[in-house]
Order: C-alpha cells, then sequence, then structure tokens
C-alpha cells in the first residue's frame, strides 16, 4: 500500500481519528517531509541536467575540432558560420549561441 491508500484505509474504518491534534500534526509534518524530498529530487535532477548538458558540449567541441582536422587533412576551407552550422545540425539539444560559441573555441584550439 502506499501513502495515499494508508491515508483513505484510516479515514474510512476510524473516520475520527484523523481529525485529533495529533494527527493534524502528523500530516502537517509529513506534507513538509514530501515537500523537502520534491525539492531535494528537483535540485538533483537540475545538477544531473547540468552534467548533461557539460557532457554534450564537450563532445561538441570535440566534434568541431575533428571536423576542422578533416577539413585541413583535405585541404578544405572552413569557416566559424559553417562549423556552427554544423555543431547544430548534430547537437540540437544546443542552442545557437552555444553553437557558435563552441565554434569559436574549436577555431581558436586550432589556431
Amino acid at each position: 500500500m502506499n501513502a495515499d491508500q494508508v491515508r483513505a484505509y484510516v479515514n474510512a474504518k476510524w473516520p475520527k481519528a484523523m481529525q485529533s491534534p495529533v494527527a493534524l500534526a502528523c500530516a502537517s509534518l509529513a506534507a513538509a517531509d514530501e515537500a523537502n524530498r520534491a525539492v531535494g529530487f528537483a535540485s538533483l535532477q537540475a545538477r544531473a541536467t547540468a552534467c548533461d548538458i557539460r557532457r554534450i558540449r564537450v563532445a561538441a567541441l570535440a566534434h568541431a575540432i575533428d571536423c576542422i582536422e578533416a577539413c585541413q587533412a583535405s585541404d578544405i576551407d572552413y569557416d566559424r558560420e559553417t562549423l556552427s552550422h554544423n555543431v547544430e545540425c548534430n547537437f540540437p539539444e544546443l542552442s545557437i549561441e552555444q553553437c557558435d560559441d563552441i565554434a569559436d573555441r574549436a577555431i581558436s584550439n586550432r589556431s
């Protein structure tokens, strides 16, 4: 049984039991604990999302550097706009500004 099922059972079996001051205090403590857990979970999820974004940015930078190296090996000219567009197409999770930044960083790393 989950918490909602237990509450429903207790309310059905002993309707006045959940209206005592002690029961109301316990219910408010349980609600506060549940809220704290929800906030903690949201914070954990935000940190995981931040880690995912960092991982994606690192992969996108490596991709951009690989593109530059492939262009240089084939004597193909590349520019910032084309490189940024290539990153954007391969990493749709990133914004255009992030792709531009990654292209700039890749070009400066290769210079």
